[in-house]
């Protein structure tokens, strides 16, 4: 199971680039988008596993983890 896999939908939005913008609020490390998206990338291609994106919403907003499993 891993976590925080959408981040307000940053992860999808390919408009959304990881360089330093001051004005934003964002995650603490932006550079965790970058790694979603190397993740999602690498799961893609391995054709030994299965996976899934669980959205999840509250006040805070939207965000999601994903479930995975070898098979």
């Amino acid at each position: 199971i891993i976590d925080n896999v959408v981040q307000k939908g940053r992860v999808a939005d390919e408009s959304f680039s990881c360089r330093p913008n001051p004005s934003k609020v964002v995650y603490p490390d932006d550079s965790s988008v970058e790694g979603v998206r190397t993740l999602l990338r690498m799961l893609k291609e391995d054709r030994e596993v299965e996976a899934t994106t669980i959205a999840t919403a509250d006040e805070k907003g939207y965000d999601g983890f994903m479930y995975v499993i070898k098979l």
